[in-house]
């Protein structure tokens, strides 16, 4: 599938999101931080449900995820820089 955008370019935008909400129309931190996590929530869940549906997830190898990878979790710090 061809992206109509770089997903680099993507992330450059969501990453800058806040940044652009509290310099340009200046929205107190917070809320345009929360504004954010909200927009970026709301997309990955979009994009859950609309995968699912089209069902090109591979569940199996979505099963194979291990929570302790997250990041801040203790148990498995991953590696160093």
């Amino acid at each position: 599938m061809e992206h109509l955008i770089s997903p680099d370019l993507l992330y450059e935008y969501l990453a800058s999101a806040s940044a652009l909400l509290i310099l340009l129309f200046g929205v107190h931190p917070t809320t345009a931080v929360g504004t954010d996590l909200l927009f970026a929530a709301s997309t990955k869940a979009t994009g859950t449900i609309v995968h699912a549906a089209a069902r090109t997830v591979d569940w199996m190898l979505v099963s194979l995820l291990d929570d302790r990878q997250c990041a801040g979790d203790d148990r498995n710090p991953g590696p160093t820089l």
